[in-house]
């Protein structure tokens, strides 16, 4: 009876143990998530052991969603998901709700909206994927001409 006993109060002890360790992690993970909104990027930074940090340029932006479970409506939080083009699953173009990977993910934060209506605000109105517009009319030209060469070039093979 005295080694069940043991085994006992060293099972409460690693549990005990092994609670305080899990909300001393879980309260130094939900510390080390920060982020930041520049004038050219999304900066998103999380990790206690393995620290990530995603930059997000607002010209590769693609879509942004906000999710908040029940849970995170009970305590008024929400989470921000920034995706890119290419982002869209897991190889083989999986699809589906759940599939898609944000390239960028801010968590637990009060004003979700506020965050997603800051970035569409700096989003909107920039050149996809950093082309300037005023780039675009040279970059048509030198493509049509890139076109007319392989025309050609396709038609004199034909003809032999």
């Amino acid at each position: 009876m005295g080694d069940h006993l043991a085994i006992s109060l060293y099972s409460v002890d690693c549990c005990a143990f092994c609670a305080r360790l899990r909300r001393l992690l879980d309260q130094r993970y939900c510390d080390s998530i920060s982020y930041m909104l520049t004038n050219e990027e999304v900066i998103v930074e999380r990790g206690v052991w393995w620290r990530m940090k995603h930059v997000v340029p607002y010209s590769r932006v693609m879509s942004i969603d906000v999710i908040q479970g029940p849970i995170s409506r009970h305590f008024g939080v929400g989470a921000v998901h920034v995706y890119t083009a290419g982002y869209t699953g897991p190889a083989g173009g999986a699809a589906g709700p759940g599939m898609r990977s944000a390239k960028a993910t801010i968590w637990g934060v009060q004003n979700f909206q506020e965050i997603r209506d800051k970035i569409l605000e700096m989003v909107r109105g920039r050149p996809i994927f950093g082309i300037s517009k005023a780039a675009t009319p040279d970059l048509s030209s030198k493509m049509l001409k890139e076109l007319s060469r392989i025309r050609k070039a396709v038609k004199k093979r034909t003809r032999y």
